[in-house]
Order: structure tokens, then C-alpha cells, then sequence
């Protein structure tokens, strides 16, 4: 006769588990709504930043980036689930050497001027706003002018998600690369793409425009806010050899809310990463509020309703990331789910 069954011990020394026995963390109904957190720039993050640069070389260093925690259960700073940001900061005349890796990256300039990003030997001037990417695989390096000022930018990263799959490789050298175009952040146009429809870039998931200046951008928000009379717009980053998103992992928004008004996130499976270009917003869930002002950084997590309400008299505008192209590419988005006893 065959014996009983197996304790749980005895199952996981055999490598199996019992499904029965799995708390309702393994498959639960649906996502919980998350909390809002934020990081304050100018009461915390940059002065951070710049006592980190007092001890910490770039020789030590390579990346002298302070990450922005929101969650490290497992002992891995992340932001999101999926994504994680930071906050890296160049002294003058520093630089940030050449390397590449699997997970997909985007920049967005917060602080100073005369930065130079090389991507894939196409050099970009960085200026506050600029949203510059540097896809999977592409190399890239940093170098700030001797005669600037400290210089500060937001990254965002696909890391967790690529860590999760077991697909993270990285590769450095000590060569730098050879600049073979430069661009001022070029308008990422119908004008543009026709330029680029040729360049072997166009075969590969992400966009050919390496800088989305933030000056277009700030433009194309007045004017639609202008011919639309809503509260708030909000306007894609966009790959224009395909339209879609500027990466296959990440996306990017820009948002305006104007002086006095109000728009919304509902709910959905997407997370975001919001950053405060101009102005100063209110961050509004069913937990409370948190007030924003300039180069600050929240992360809206999934599942939870938010409002952003600017109570001032100049509009508020936001540049947010999020994992959106993921979701929707596994079939994964959702905005609404209802039980099966519910359904109609």
C-alpha cells in the first residue's frame, strides 16, 4: 500500500511543493493598489548627490548614480517591479566611460549644461528636459565640460524585468567610441524619420532619434493644450520608423496640466515613473496627497487611481516612463477586471 502524503518537508527535499498549500500571494485575484512614493530633489536627492561626490571617485564608481528605492524585499533596489531609476551626477570635467548591456536605458536631463552623451557614436548635447535614450545593447558614455557646473540626470531602466528573465548581460571598455554623427536633439518628425528610413537603424525595435529635446516637447504640449482646451494633454514619445513606443521595454509621456486644473491615471497594470519638469503638481490617491514641485520624482505604481492637480498659476509640466510596451505586448494590460459572478 502506498504511504501518506508526504509532508511538506519531505516534498521539498524532493524539489516539489504542493500547490494546496501555496498562500493566496501565489495566485492572488488581482493586483493591490500600491502607494505613491517621491523623492524631493532639492531637499534631498541633489544634496545627496553631491556629498556622495566627496567620497566617491569616478575611478570607484563608473556610474556615480543614487538609486531611487521603492521597494528591496529581495534585496534588489528597484523602483517598480519592472523598472528601477536613479539619479547620476557628473562633476566638471568628469567623465562616465564606455559600456553597453542588455537592459534598455533612457536619460532625462535635470540639472546643468554642457553634458555630452555618445550613443552608438552618434554625440548629443544634453540639455535640461532632454529625454536621450540609449537602447538595449547600444554604447554609450558621458562627459561634462571642465567649465560647467555639476550636472545631474534622471535614468531609467528596464533592469528588474531584464534581471527576472535571466537575460542580463554587460560589457565595458576602456576605448572611447568614435563619434561618426552629432546631433543638437533632432525633432522627431515625419522629416526625421524620412531621413533615417535608409539607416540600418530602421531594422532594429527601438527608435533611431537618440535626443527628444525637451524645448519641442514643452512646444507641442502649449500647442495642443491651446487647440484642445483640456485640463490636461498628454503627448507620446514615439519611434517614427514604426510609430510605436521609443523602446520595445519602456515608453515615454509628456504631460501638461494646466494652471488650476486636473487630469487623471486610472487604474491600470502599468507603472510610472513621473518626473517634474516645470512647475508644481499635487499627487492625489485614495492614501493622500503629496505635493511636487520642480525635478522632483514619483513613482505611480499599478492598480491605483491617481489624480495630479495643479493648484497654481503656471502651467505643470511632467515627462513619465513606465512598462507599458511590456504589458501590452504579453497581452498583459489591463484597466478594469471583474469577477466571472459579476459579469453580465
Amino acid at each position: 500500500m502506498e504511504s501518506s502524503v508526504s509532508s511538506t518537508d519531505e516534498l521539498r527535499a524532493l524539489g516539489l511543493a504542493p500547490l494546496w498549500r501555496q498562500t493566496p500571494e501565489f495566485l492572488p485575484t488581482g493586483p493591490r493598489p500600491g502607494l505613491v512614493t517621491a523623492w524631493h530633489f532639492a531637499r534631498d536627492v541633489r544634496p545627496a548627490l553631491l556629498r556622495t561626490a566627496e567620497t566617491v571617485s569616478m575611478e570607484e564608481a563608473e556610474r556615480r548614480v543614487l538609486l531611487l528605492c521603492a521597494d528591496d524585499a529581495d534585496g534588489f533596489p528597484r523602483t517598480t517591479p519592472t523598472m528601477v531609476a536613479g539619479m547620476q551626477l557628473l562633476l566638471p570635467g568628469e567623465t562616465a566611460p564606455a559600456h553597453r548591456h542588455t537592459p534598455a536605458a533612457l536619460r532625462v536631463m535635470v540639472e546643468g549644461t554642457g553634458v555630452v552623451t555618445i550613443v552608438d557614436g552618434e554625440r548629443t548635447e544634453m540639455s535640461p528636459g532632454d529625454v536621450v535614450l540609449t537602447p538595449s545593447c547600444t554604447w554609450h558614455e558621458h562627459a561634462a565640460d571642465a567649465s560647467a557646473g555639476p550636472v545631474i540626470w534622471l535614468d531609467g531602466l528596464d533592469l528588474p524585468l531584464v534581471r527576472f528573465l535571466e537575460a542580463v548581460f554587460f560589457e565595458q571598455t576602456e576605448r572611447h567610441q568614435t563619434v561618426t554623427r552629432s546631433s543638437s536633439g533632432a525633432a522627431p518628425g515625419p522629416a526625421h524619420a524620412l531621413v533615417r528610413t535608409a539607416d540600418a537603424a530602421r531594422e532594429r525595435p527601438y527608435s533611431p532619434v537618440v535626443n527628444y529635446p525637451w524645448r519641442l516637447v514643452s512646444q507641442a504640449l502649449d500647442a495642443l493644450a491651446e487647440e484642445r482646451g483640456d485640463a490636461m494633454v498628454s503627448t507620446s514619445y514615439l519611434n517614427p520608423s514604426s510609430g510605436g513606443p521609443v523602446m520595445p521595454t519602456l515608453d515615454c509621456t509628456a504631460h501638461r496640466v494646466a494652471p488650476g486644473g486636473a487630469g487623471t491615471f486610472s487604474r491600470s497594470t502599468v507603472s510610472r515613473v513621473v518626473h517634474v519638469a516645470e512647475g508644481d503638481i499635487g499627487v492625489i490617491t485614495a492614501a493622500g496627497r503629496i505635493d511636487l514641485g520642480t525635478k522632483d520624482v514619483a513613482v505611480l505604481p499599478s492598480w491605483t487611481d491617481v489624480e495630479l492637480r495643479n493648484d497654481e498659476i503656471a502651467p505643470a509640466k511632467l515627462i513619465s516612463f513606465s512598462d507599458e510596451p511590456v504589458l501590452r505586448s504579453l497581452g498583459l494590460f489591463r484597466t478594469t477586471w471583474a469577477p466571472a459572478a459579476a459579469r453580465t
